[in-house]
């Protein structure tokens, strides 16, 4: 059990970071989120198509965070801040899965962590360092990407059909969200390798291999 006390102190650099995005945070587009505006135009005409969501962005195609751009647009009539508090959200939910599923392999390993270390993980992730992405909404698609990543790579690392199957539909979602989502199908292959029972090893990596070749091919 974590106690009181680490919460708290995990829990400062969190706030800290929800402080400065409602003290600094702006509902204005910030450069690259100009171009949203025309998503938008285009779906308020109904003129939205596939083609305009899986369109590339620089060396991006961000198909899933524009759905939430877009959604969160429909709610908030485009209110920026609403998608800087749903990057933080995002990160906050990354992290306590990371902590959760850290504290698992240390009690199965038994393994002494100092009780700063948790702190310390908030305060790496939740400062202000990179405080240009907390207020940058279209820093969605890292903060989806990366969530997908670390939370598709732990799952996959299980050995269940179930979480196979959720795996490679973050993977997907990693990939279609940020470039570096592409990396998650080489990483997952390893992760197969070292962790898969030899009864199910085959048809996983061939399914793997198959679905990483759709995606890479596709992108």
């Amino acid at each position: 059990m974590i106690s009181k006390k680490i919460i708290l102190f995990s829990l400062i650099p969190i706030l800290s970071v929800g402080a400065y995005i409602y003290f600094f945070g702006l509902n204005i587009p910030f450069w690259d989120q100009w171009v949203n505006v025309s998503l938008l135009m285009k779906q308020q005409q109904g003129t939205l198509s596939l083609t305009d969501l899986l369109a590339q962005h620089n060396e991006h195609r961000p198909f899933f965070p524009r759905l939430i751009w877009i959604t969160l647009a429909k709610f908030t009539k485009y209110n920026i801040k609403a998608e800087l508090w749903t990057n933080l959200f995002i990160a906050v939910t990354v992290f306590v899965f990371f902590i959760r599923q850290s504290l698992r392999t240390w009690r199965e390993y038994k393994v002494t962590v100092p009780p700063a270390l948790i702190p310390l993980l908030s305060l790496l992730i939740f400062n202000l360092g990179h405080r240009e992405s907390w207020l940058q909404g279209f820093q969605t698609i890292m903060f989806l990407g990366m969530a997908c990543v670390v939370i598709g790579l732990f799952i996959l690392a299980e050995n269940t059909t179930k979480t196979y199957i959720a795996a490679i539909v973050l993977g997907i979602v990693a990939t279609y969200s940020m470039v570096n989502g592409l990396l998650y199908w080489p990483i997952g292959l390893i992760v197969l390798l070292f962790t898969t029972s030899s009864k199910t090893r085959g048809i996983k990596i061939i399914s793997w291999l198959v679905i990483s070749g759709l995606c890479t091919g596709l992108f």
